[in-house]
């Protein structure tokens, strides 16, 4: 009888430990594709971040001049992107200047009015013109908890100029450089990056480290985007800003450190080589 115990033993061990095996693979197939899934929904929102971007960049023009045919040419581009169900770019009167809409989707407007297909992502508007300065467009922007961008951007005409605002739980801060030589500028001749390639001073930075510093008392959370991120540049400013706001060196990377040398006198480490200059 012993013998026959230990005989069945390993029979039903073998199919338990398929059935934990199995069991342990569906489990991890699981987390596999949840991960996937979210990784993939990243990279959309940061794919259509980065569209949303450029649009914003492309029609500000438009949007100063009052250019509605430009304006809508630009849109029409996105409509070659099947994941956009509607685009809409507004002027300084805060009203539709250009956009599409796909049969079947709601209006941007009333989907951002119920909150939408965003309603779990903290919402932030940034906008460019000095119409928006308004104390009513701050007042419905925290009635509905959306956060306002503050922005340095090169103030031509009615630009927005920069501001120290917070009208949700999110503070956010971007900014662009002071390329004015290139900002509005479409010409062939000119690559699209050169509007973004500049490095701020010292000087330009100190007045956004108060700025940052009032809206995180009234923010939850508080974002610094430096978008001026030819060649590096928006690293080195956003490494200077870390170490202006902790009032401490930062650690440099050294490819960085040696394109950049002002970097040097905020580095928390020497180069790794020793160097004769």
């Amino acid at each position: 009888m012993k013998a026959h115990q230990s005989l069945l033993q390993p029979l039903i061990f073998r199919p338990v430990m398929t059935l934990v095996a199995a069991t342990m693979l569906l489990i991890a197939g699981a987390l596999a594709a949840a991960y996937q899934h979210h990784a993939d929904q990243s990279e959309q929102r940061r794919q259509l971040i980065v569209q949303a971007n450029i649009l914003a960049a492309s029609v500000t023009a438009a949007i100063t001049f009052d250019d509605r045919a430009t304006a809508q040419e630009y849109v029409n581009a996105l409509m070659l992107d099947p994941r956009l169900d509607a685009v809409a770019v507004y002027n300084e009167a805060h009203r539709e200047m250009a956009g599409f809409q796909r049969p079947g989707s709601a209006p941007i407007a009333d989907s951002l009015a119920r909150g939408g297909r965003l309603a779990a992502d903290p919402l932030v508007v940034e906008v460019r013109h000095a119409t928006w300065n308004a104390p009513e467009v701050f007042e419905l922007l925290s009635e509905r908890g959306v956060g306002f961008c503050n922005i340095d951007q090169p103030v031509i005409g009615k630009s927005l100029e920069p501001s120290a605002l917070a009208t949700g739980p999110v503070g956010y801060v971007r900014l662009h450089g002071r390329r004015y030589d290139t900002w509005f500028s479409d010409h062939v001749s000119i690559p699209g990056y050169e509007r973004y390639n500049y490095l701020y001073s010292a000087s330009e930075l100190e007045p956004w480290v108060e700025r940052t510093e009032k809206v995180a008392g009234a923010a939850r959370d508080v974002y610094v985007i430096t978008n001026n991120h030819y060649q590096g540049k928006g690293v080195v400013n956003a490494l200077e800003l870390i170490s202006m706001l902790k009032g401490a060196k930062v650690k440099v990377p050294e490819p960085l450190r040696e394109k950049y040398p002002e970097l040097e006198k905020i580095s928390s480490e020497g180069p790794l080589e020793p160097r004769l200059f």
